[in-house]
């Protein structure tokens, strides 16, 4: 009976001895790093395609830019994509580093700047800096596309007067960014494209202004 009991105990010790070998070895598994898919981008201003003329630049203008609004479905993390008339494509691992409304507020405004020569910029919630500025308001219906096709911009602007408020311009715009090559990247480049062709728009009916 002792011989049988000290087996039992040499099999209990080696089986528990096994299972925590097995055991340790799981964990072990389980928290190895892991790579992360996910990859970040942004939108950026762009170069103006040819040198302004001095005589469009206006340096005395003050602007004040209010938050550029964006479609619901384009308020997430990921980058959505149209490759469908009606049809969008959400991509889990392909994601904005900012919100995107604000980042389309920044680009415009800067690029906006840009095309008028001025450095008196304001952006929302900023716009009480200059009191003499013009109020810049967008409003964008659709920013997207396909990879390897194009992207579409259409939005809806206002240009007023700062201090009462008084429209100077109300217009609709519609702009087509041609994507070369079928990756993200290109994608956001063509982004940042459209929304700089819409910054020249936009100061060039201000150049025509009084």
């Amino acid at each position: 009976m002792k011989t049988h009991s000290v087996f039992k105990m040499k099999n209990i010790t080696a089986f528990l001895a096994l299972f925590g070998t097995l055991a340790l070895s799981g964990c072990t598994g389980l928290f190895e790093p892991r790579s992360d898919p996910s990859r970040y981008y942004v939108i950026d201003t762009i170069q103006p395609e040819k040198p302004i003329p001095a005589a469009e630049l206006r340096p005395a203008l003050a602007l004040s830019v209010s938050r550029v609004q964006i479609p619901a479905y384009l308020d997430r993390t990921e980058i959505v994509l149209r490759p469908e008339a009606n049809r969008l494509a959400v991509r889990d691992t392909e994601l904005w580093l900012e919100p995107l409304g604000k980042a389309c507020t920044r680009v415009f405004s800067q690029d906006l700047a840009a095309q008028l020569g001025t450095e008196r910029l304001a952006m929302e919630p900023s716009l009480d800096i200059y009191r003499d500025a013009l109020q810049v308001q967008v409003s964008i219906l659709q920013l997207d596309g396909a990879l390897g096709n194009e992207i579409t911009l259409r939005a809806r602007w206002r240009v007023a007067t700062y201090a009462d408020g008084q429209t100077l311009i109300v217009k609709d715009s519609e702009i087509k960014v041609p994507v070369s090559l079928a990756n993200y990247a290109s994608y956001v480049s063509g982004l940042s494209q459209a929304l700089g062709k819409l910054a020249e728009e936009v100061a060039g009916e201000i150049r025509k202004l009084p």
